[in-house]
């Protein structure tokens, strides 16, 4: 099984959220309770943001 749920709002969340300008999204497993500290979260980066591309431009 996938540590991410599959489903049809993740989508449409990581868009809106790339429509308001964010950087990114970041999420956890659902069965996992917020530990501080701990990488049980996961990121995903809006690939037309600024940010972006200077990640690019420093590492490319």
């Amino acid at each position: 099984m996938a540590p991410f749920e599959i489903g049809d709002w993740g989508p449409r969340l990581f868009r809106a959220a790339c429509d308001m300008g964010l950087e990114e999204i970041v999420s956890k497993h659902r069965s996992r309770s917020y530990r501080p500290r701990v990488c049980d979260w996961v990121k995903v980066k809006n690939r037309v943001h600024p940010a972006f591309r200077r990640v690019l431009d420093q590492f490319g």
